[in-house]
């Protein structure tokens, strides 16, 4: 990607851009320099990499990361330095906090039924992990070297 032009780079953030980003403040700008569009785009490009590899995480894999996400991405100052570092994390933090929202409205009777509450579930915490994957895959490692 460094060798893309600036223009081409804007090319790839359109057609890969997630509108998530730009509702949380983050947008690709065309008076960026390049160092910061190549960033950006490399974010796009790895976002969509992140959510093809939370599409094949099996059913266990994905109660694993629900775990993570709620010690990691729950509400908390414990948590907010390595936010405020990663700006996908932020929005990964955003989204499963509305998640936890739903999930306990669900429980006050949403009138889901079980399995539609489940099907729900499974694509939400999926589309999360495509902002916060890296997370996943790093804690993943870390107890693989640890054993």
């Amino acid at each position: 990607m460094p060798g893309l032009t600036k223009a081409k780079l804007a090319a790839v953030t359109e057609r890969f851009g997630v509108g998530l980003w730009a509702q949380f403040g983050d947008r690709f700008y065309s008076s960026m320099r390049k160092a910061e569009m190549l960033d950006h785009t490399r974010r796009v490009v790895r976002h969509h990499a992140y959510l093809d590899a939370a599409q094949r995480l099996t059913e266990r894999q994905v109660e694993d990361l629900h775990d993570l996400m709620r010690g990691a991405l729950g509400r908390g100052p414990a948590h907010s330095e390595r936010h405020q570092r990663d700006e996908d994390l932020r929005i990964a933090a955003r989204l499963f906090n509305d998640f936890q929202a739903s999930a306990a409205l669900s429980a006050a009777g949403s009138g889901l039924s079980p399995d539609a509450w489940n099907r729900y579930r499974d694509a939400e915490l999926r589309r999360i992990a495509a902002f916060c994957y890296h997370q996943f895959y790093e804690d993943r490692c870390v107890q693989v070297a640890s054993v």
